[in-house]
Order: structure tokens, then sequence, then C-alpha cells
């Protein structure tokens, strides 16, 4: 992904996401790890996680972080009602120190997070939502 707040870094996120969720013997809390570093990724689509592509007897087990607020900021330019992140029958989810911003013509949608499903143990700590 590039970070730069201009490229669109959608795909590379995603590549990233589905590369965490193929990881062999990640069943500890926090063993899957995807560090997004300093930077504005652009995305153009929801950045979705969810374990319904795991067996049944997995956690997702994700831990994504950035280096804070205002330094790692996922810019949504999604222009639909979708949300920026959607954490979707998910357990053992964390997301924390990062910033969603929106950028979309949408002026009713603030494009934030999503919760849906049979969720549990989400941590979302230290994060911002700018419209």
């Amino acid at each position: 992904a590039y970070g730069d707040g201009t490229h669109d870094d959608t795909t590379n996120i995603k590549k990233a996401i589905n590369y965490c969720y193929n990881l062999d013997n990640a069943k500890e809390y926090n063993s899957r790890k995807l560090y997004i570093p300093k930077g504005k990724y652009l995305i153009s689509d929801t950045l979705t996680f969810t374990s319904s592509s795991l067996q049944s007897s997995q956690y997702s087990n994700i831990n994504v972080y950035g280096d804070g607020q205002g330094s790692t900021v996922i810019i949504s330019d999604i222009n639909d009602n979708d949300p920026a992140i959607s954490i979707t029958t998910s357990s053992k989810f964390s997301l924390k120190d990062l910033s969603l911003k929106n950028i979309s013509n949408n002026q009713y949608n603030v494009n934030g997070i999503e919760i849906l499903g049979y969720s549990m143990l989400i941590d979302l700590k230290n994060l911002s939502i700018m419209v």
C-alpha cells in the first residue's frame, strides 16, 4: 500500500487482511497481526473482517493496529451507505491506534465502523472517526 492519501490502497489492504486469515496455527488471541504504519490510506470499498471463511473452531484472532490517531489514517471515499470497516461474525478481534476519515460526497454517511452478526470479544481502542 502507498499510504500517501492519493493512491487507492483498497486492494493492497484487502490482500493483507486475506493473508492474515490464511495464516495457520493462529488460534491464540491476537496471534494474527496486521500493522498499518504511519500514513494516509485511501480506500474505495469496505474493509471486511469476518470469520465466516474459517473453520467453526477457529476465531478471527486479528489484531489490526496503526501508529496512533492522526498518524495512521484510513481515508474513506465510499460513495454509498457502506462503512469503511465492517466486523462481521467475528471473535477475538482488535482495532486500535488509528483514525478513519470520510471524504466521500455522501454527507450523511460518515463511513465508520459496523459490527454485525454474532461478534464477541471485540476490542476497539484509541480510534477517531472524522467527517
